[in-house]
């Protein structure tokens, strides 16, 4: 019996590739019927097997994430403020073996009998998710309702800023930061957990650290499936220019209003790109010039791993955004 390639979790990395039943030479019709029978029920289970092993692997990549933002939410209540130690040690990945008899029986019966185990963990794990999720937004909504956090009102209060960011705005004025969105993005938007990173399903502490080679990783774009990072602006204006872009042009944009103080609250840790590159020692690519990492502003945040989606005031539709941005005289019709 020829062993199965499995990942962490202990599900199929591989599947087999679809196979057509053949007529052999002086096979009877009632031979090849059975036969073709049998090929296309191993088909039919190796597709299901497939389907649902693809769901209970992106269910346990949930379950993980939803357990590293519960621990780090835990730690904020109990005011611990070593945050970023908590996030590069807390992991919850746990092998979930599909176990099957290891005698020898027929292949039908054992794909038959690992589409039914698959499938009984994806309940499992379904509803495990529903639970550790309910508890992560009470958990985000007492901590932002104790600290006496209210909803900045939406569209009225977008922060009015220039086009071009200016280097001494104080961050204690920070209020409202935008991230400009669609469904191709690296960093994906969840209608329950808010906006991940793009690293999201990654378990180790080098993929989660805040260090020089995920930064420059991030800005340079060499890597979008990887870096911890989400970017955001506080500049309507960047909003505008973003959508210009080559990654957005022809895009089903949204705009995602972020409440920087709630962010805060809940104790995400949110960078200006200008303070990281300082921190990390990372050049700051000057005009006209070659050398060092671009996109590094004022107007540029990062911020770290997630997004709670109590954060998320709004999103609005990019045209819509517009339209108000140029009302308020934010930017230039």
């Amino acid at each position: 019996m020829s062993t199965i390639k499995r990942d962490h979790y202990g599900l199929r990395l591989s599947f087999g590739l679809r196979i057509e039943a053949c007529r052999m030479q002086g096979e009877t019709q009632e031979v090849y019927n059975k036969n073709k029978q049998w090929v296309e029920e191993k088909n039919r289970l190796r597709t299901r097997l497939k389907e649902k092993t693809s769901k209970l692997r992106d269910a346990l990549d949930r379950n993980n994430f939803i357990s590293i933002c519960l621990d780090r939410i835990t730690h904020v209540i109990s005011n611990t403020t070593q945050l970023d130690q908590i996030d590069q040690s807390f992991t919850t990945s746990q092998p979930t073996l599909v176990s099957l008899p290891e005698i020898e029986i027929d292949e039908l019966f054992r794909l038959s009998l690992e589409v039914n185990e698959v499938e009984r963990r994806l309940l499992q794990v379904q509803k495990q998710n529903r639970i550790l999720f309910e508890i992560l937004k009470r958990l985000n909504t007492y901590i932002i309702t104790d600290a006496a956090g209210t909803s900045v009102p939406i569209p009225h209060s977008y922060q009015s800023r220039s086009f071009l960011p200016t280097s001494n705005t104080a961050e204690d004025s920070i209020s409202i930061l935008y991230r400009l969105h669609h469904d191709f993005k690296a960093s994906p938007y969840d209608g329950e957990l808010g906006i991940c990173c793009p690293g999201w399903r990654k378990q180790s502490a080098e993929d989660f650290a805040i260090s020089k080679g995920n930064f420059i990783k991030h800005l340079t774009g060499s890597d979008k499936s990887s870096p911890p990072f989400i970017s955001v602006t506080d500049s309507p204006g960047r909003v505008i220019n973003f959508s210009k872009s080559d990654d957005n042009r022809g895009r089903d944009l949204e705009v995602l209003v972020i409440n920087f103080r709630k962010l805060r609250t809940l104790g995400s840790r949110c960078d200006r790109t200008t303070d990281l590159a300082r921190k990390l020692d990372v050049l700051r690519r000057a005009r006209n010039s070659y050398e060092g990492v671009e996109f590094v502003t004022e107007s540029h945040w990062l911020i770290h791993r997630w997004v709670p989606k109590e954060c998320i005031e709004t999103a609005m539709g990019f045209d819509d955004f517009r339209r108000f941005c140029e009302k308020q005289g934010i930017i230039d019709r």
